[in-house]
């Protein structure tokens, strides 16, 4: 980083910045201000003493970026950030991102969405989860109900027991059961002791 060490008012005052003001020697104030070089010309950044304005003085955000904004590391917040509409922006060019239906107060990903962990949807008393690296669609921990996506299967479960299993050669693998259920009706299908029946 280059300093001013040695050199002279005269040669590096360009290169300083400031908020002057109409009246002199105010400093950072509770309003906005632009910052400007030495030789008076405008950067598009305000600066007050709680906060920062980029591309213009016109919003009480804590930090307003007005125009496109290219994060090369993480983005993060720990909070709401509200907006209508975000796009991302590709080698190839921007892409639609997200958009605030404000009708239906949700919120539309226009593209396609990947993760290599997993996506929780909460519920009021419950949640679902799609695990990518299981396979599997569940409801809380799984012990209320699981779907999973074998290679050569798709197995319904409720925590470690398998329901029901259908094999891509065409079978299906139903819980083989030792006694029948206290409740059932006409059409129900049962696997008691390896013996497939249909209720009447």
């Amino acid at each position: 980083m280059a300093g001013l060490t040695g050199t002279s008012v005269k040669n590096t005052y360009k290169d300083l910045l400031t908020i002057a003001g109409p009246i002199a020697n105010q400093g950072i104030e509770s309003s906005v201000k632009q910052i400007f070089d030495g030789e008076g010309v405008g950067s598009p950044v305000w600066l007050s003493t709680n906060l920062l304005q980029v591309g213009t003085d016109s919003s009480s955000a804590t930090l307003s970026v007005y125009g496109n904004m290219t994060v090369t590391s993480n983005l993060q917040s720990d909070s709401f950030i509200s907006a209508s509409y975000y796009s991302f922006k590709t080698p190839s060019g921007p892409v639609a991102g997200f958009s605030y239906n404000s009708s239906t107060g949700r919120i539309r990903a226009e593209i396609d969405f990947e993760t290599k962990a997993s996506v929780v949807f909460l519920g009021t008393s419950q949640n679902l989860t799609v695990n990518a690296s299981t396979g599997a669609f569940q409801k809380d921990d799984g012990t209320k109900g699981n779907i999973t996506l074998e290679d050569t299967s798709v197995k319904l479960q409720k925590g470690s027991t398998d329901l029901l299993e259908v094999k891509e050669d065409g079978t299906i693998k139903f819980q083989n059961i030792n006694s029948y259920p206290s409740s059932s009706s006409a059409g129900d299908i049962v696997l008691k002791d390896g013996n497939l029946e249909i209720y009447q």
